[in-house]
């Protein structure tokens, strides 16, 4: 189903001016691939700005792409910024529809200085496989061109854009979750949504279903990717490569937005 007018133009902005954000095909620009150790199968696959990247701009978000889904819980403690005058202050997130670490840099870098991102292994796959991330390290030099800076999320609302745009024809269905079946226990016709996405999910009690500012942490979004470890099956049932990617997108850039009712 198209997005409306509204949310496809915010999208299309976003995927174009979000310093290096949402659009990016995550290649390396010729940098080496990474590599991860005995064959491991979760590792750092690429990353922008790529390793050795030069002319960086001062506001660019960092973005490090990986082979399987970053458990949000372990990002913190296993991400690193430094330069020669030693470690920066960033915040980190993780985007879970391109399996990607999102680093913000507290404040603006410093021009032409070169800078490391050090990604441990103490950064833990949601799948919980036996083998660890391989630590890497991903060096880029800043140039002098400010750029534009990561951009806030858009202003989305669930009745406005949500509901109509996603849950309307893909979820609040008649023997899905609608007002007498509530799959789940859960029921997103629009009277009950909001009440229903703000309570702790039913499959896994330790996760809000949706928790606002945070999508990674938010249940529905891991059911609508896939995560590897959801409860039952990927949601919306009978869609085998699950919602289209904007509608993905437009459900976690809501949640991330604050999950305005």
């Amino acid at each position: 189903m198209p997005l409306p007018a509204r949310a496809s133009a915010a999208s299309v902005l976003l995927a174009s001016l979000s310093g290096f954000t949402i659009g990016c095909s995550f290649l390396n620009s010729g940098a080496p691939m990474y590599e991860s150790i005995g064959g491991g199968l979760f590792a750092v696959e690429s990353s922008i700005p790529a390793d050795r990247a030069v002319d960086v701009p001062l506001g660019a978000a960092i973005r490090i792409k990986l082979t399987d889904y970053p458990d949000p819980a372990t990002v913190a403690a296993g991400v690193t910024l430094r330069s020669a005058q030693g470690a920066v202050d960033f915040q980190a997130a993780v985007d879970l529809i391109d399996q990607a670490v999102v680093i913000t840099p507290g404040i603006a870098l410093a021009a032409s200085t070169e800078y490391t991102v050090g990604v441990s292994a103490a950064v833990a796959s949601l799948a919980q496989k036996p083998e660890r991330l391989n630590p890497t390290s991903i060096r880029f030099t800043t140039g002098t061109s400010p750029g534009g800076g990561p951009m806030p999320p858009p202003s989305y609302g669930l009745k406005a854009d949500v509901f109509p745009v996603v849950l309307k024809d893909s979820c609040a269905l008649l023997g899905c979750h609608d007002d007498k079946e509530m799959a789940g226990g859960l029921d997103l016709t629009l009277a009950s949504a909001a009440a229903a996405l703000g309570q702790p999910s039913s499959r896994v009690p330790s996760l809000a279903r949706v928790k606002p500012g945070d999508p990674a942490a938010s249940y529905l979004l891991r059911k609508l990717v896939g995560t590897p470890d959801i409860i039952g099956s990927r949601m919306p049932l009978g869609a085998e490569s699950g919602l289209p990617k904007l509608q993905t997108r437009l459900i976690s850039d809501w949640i991330a937005g604050g999950a305005k009712p």
